[in-house]
């Protein structure tokens, strides 16, 4: 698990068919991540190896990393600050990635958290299906 401990830390399931509640937003839509409860400042650790592939900064997601684990697998890690990373860095299993950002406005009632996004061949997939 990058933060957390387990299933219980997620605030908000993935899902691509059936919409989730959204406190912030007031509003049921899609969830292409899961979306882990963390402390502000928690370290971020990489849930697979990989290779940074980028670095960029969204109104949703805070700064965000995405790195590729191969196989057409991509780990996607929004809500940080304090990047351990840059761009094509190769990184282990457990490296740390970052720290948890204060939450953008997307994400205020849920509190701090990380934004975890699993894609395989540039379609969203469940990352419980890779995390133990």
């Amino acid at each position: 698990w990058p933060v957390g401990s387990g299933e219980k830390d997620i605030i908000l399931k993935f899902s691509n068919s059936n919409t989730v509640y959204f406190k912030t937003l007031a509003q049921y839509k899609v969830n292409p991540a899961i979306v882990i409860a963390a402390k502000a400042d928690e370290k971020v650790k990489a849930a697979a190896a990989g290779i940074v592939k980028s670095i960029k900064t969204s109104d949703e997601t805070g700064t965000t990393v995405t790195v590729d684990i191969g196989n057409g697998y991509e780990a996607i890690y929004g809500q940080l600050k304090n990047l351990n990373v840059k761009n094509d860095q190769k990184i282990a299993k457990g490296d740390i990635v970052g720290h948890i950002a204060k939450p953008t406005k997307y994400y205020t009632e849920e509190g701090t958290n990380l934004y975890f996004e699993v894609k395989e061949n540039g379609k969203s997939v469940d990352p419980l299906l890779l995390l133990k």
